[in-house]
């Protein structure tokens, strides 16, 4: 269902829908009230950021203000970004935003926060660049009076999901969504502090059931 590019798997792009659409419909679902109030989803150069984007793209077709903050460099003609823009949704990126004073008034602006910036192939420890962005956000809405519902996309950014270990940047999630099955390195400590609540969404296989 999938082929390998170097050591990332490159899903095919309707089971990217599908799984997006999944986590689209979840958020629908769950915080149907916090349309106007909207949701900001952190990107990542992987499968997480895709994911979340085509999400966004999901919610503002629905009506919702939905707004994508590029944190690690995607290319200048993704499809996906193009995509969210056409749907209604705003696109910032890291790169235009030095001191980061742009992400925390987007932040403050938006309801719910998607965490799509890093996956489940990640190693510890992060690098330092990356570090610092995490830590950055995660201090943020530490110190927010009114912190955003942070939804993890498949795991909070900075989890190992196999050994379980986590980086000390890592967000906390008040929501996790994993696709496909649940990954076991989740179940470990101190992992599974991390998640707030656990959902799964299937990712489109004819034996989920």
């Amino acid at each position: 269902m999938w082929v390998c590019h170097g050591w990332r798997p490159i899903y095919p792009a309707w089971q990217q829908e599908y799984r997006s659409r999944g986590l689209a419909e979840l958020i629908l679902e769950e915080y149907c009230d916090l349309k106007d109030e909207g949701v900001l989803g952190l990107v990542g150069s992987g499968n997480n950021g895709g994911d979340t984007l085509v999400a966004l793209s999901y919610l503002a077709e629905k009506g919702w203000k939905a707004s994508a903050y590029i944190v690690r460099p995607r290319p200048a003609d993704d499809v996906l970004m193009q995509r969210l823009i056409r749907s209604g949704g705003v696109i910032h990126e890291i790169e235009k935003d030095k001191n980061q004073s742009g992400l925390i008034k987007t932040m403050q602006d938006h309801a719910i926060l998607l965490d799509g910036v890093l996956g489940t192939g990640i190693r510890l420890p992060l690098k330092q660049n990356l570090a610092e962005i995490l830590d950055f956000i995660r201090i943020e809405i530490q110190n927010e009076l009114n912190p955003p519902i942070v939804v993890a996309v498949d795991c909070p950014s900075g989890i190992d999901c196999d050994s379980g270990e986590s980086a000390p940047e890592c967000i906390p999630a008040n929501l996790t969504v994993t696709m496909a099955a649940m990954k076991s390195g989740l179940m470990k400590f101190p992992a599974f502090n991390l998640l707030g609540d656990l959902r799964v969404i299937g990712i489109g296989l004819p034996d989920e059931g």
